[in-house]
């Protein structure tokens, strides 16, 4: 819109004043928060993060202590709005940032602004042909992916599947236990709702069978298709060339469906 173009006469003076303000955080939250919102089509993010070196400055606002969650949460914002360049995928890919947000999730695992920004940078590099392994390699940020799942919050549910999803079409084994994740989930809740009805019931499915009871036999996951569906329509898995931009990285809406992205303006007028 009018607002998104007219912040390009600031971009350079954000990239220089971002520098500048290190020693202020609460103006380089605004300022960071600011870029973090642009959502400019053909906006060349990879000539703004070279020149700019925004990715040695997202590194170090990412080091534990460096930064306060709002800036954090922002940083995080900003990776994925930069990776809307396709050209950007492999400058984040192989700056390390991958093994830094896996560090941040453990610390901030409780945050879930920030758990489901770096879920959706994950999101964004397995997208892309060209930084796809990046992330398959990392078997720690896989096994986080597998535990939020079932997370509580919907939106990071939803994000996590999607690059569980994308995990699954391109990599056997991790479809595989992905699979058993599922089926292991689908089959405690039908315990628990049997046990809830009755408890001793529910004592005899493991006390007076020999072998497990046919409905959680983890042996039979290969005849559990129906448990998940891996279809995806045809756009879903797209080539660098054809990755259609998708804006801000937020999502808005916390738990309480309240907005957590703000448009951090007030700095254009200092």
């Amino acid at each position: 819109d009018n607002t998104q173009e007219l912040l390009l006469e600031f971009i350079d003076p954000l990239g220089k004043e971002i520098h500048a303000s290190r020693g202020d955080p609460d103006m380089l939250v605004e300022l960071v928060g600011i870029l973090a919102m642009l959502d400019i089509p053909e906006f060349n993010f990879e000539q703004l993060v070279i020149e700019y070196e925004l990715i040695d400055f997202i590194k170090s606002q990412l080091q534990p202590g460096a930064a306060e969650d709002d800036l954090i949460l922002e940083t995080v914002i900003l990776v994925g709005t930069i990776l809307s360049d396709a050209a950007c995928a492999p400058l984040i890919a192989e700056s390390g940032l991958v093994d830094i947000m896996i560090d941040l999730l453990k610390q901030k695992q409780e945050d879930d602004e920030i758990v489901l920004q770096i879920v959706f940078v994950w999101n964004k590099l397995l997208y892309y042909t060209s930084t796809r392994e990046v992330v398959l390699r990392h078997s720690t940020a896989l096994s986080f992916l597998l535990d939020l799942m079932h997370d509580t919050n919907d939106t990071i549910r939803k994000v996590c599947n999607g690059a569980l999803d994308i995990i699954a079409e391109c990599d056997e084994a991790w479809a595989r236990e992905i699979r058993l994740k599922q089926f292991q989930f689908h089959n405690g809740v039908w315990l628990d709702m049997v046990l809830g009805e009755d408890a001793q019931e529910g004592e005899d499915l493991y006390t007076t069978h020999n072998e497990p009871h046919g409905y959680y036999d983890a042996g039979r996951i290969d005849d559990e298709d129906d448990l998940v569906n891996f279809d995806q329509d045809e756009a879903f898995f797209m080539e660098d060339d054809d990755y259609a931009r998708s804006g801000r990285s937020v999502i808005p809406g916390d738990r309480e469906g309240k907005p957590f992205a703000f448009m951090a303006l007030s700095a254009l007028q200092h």
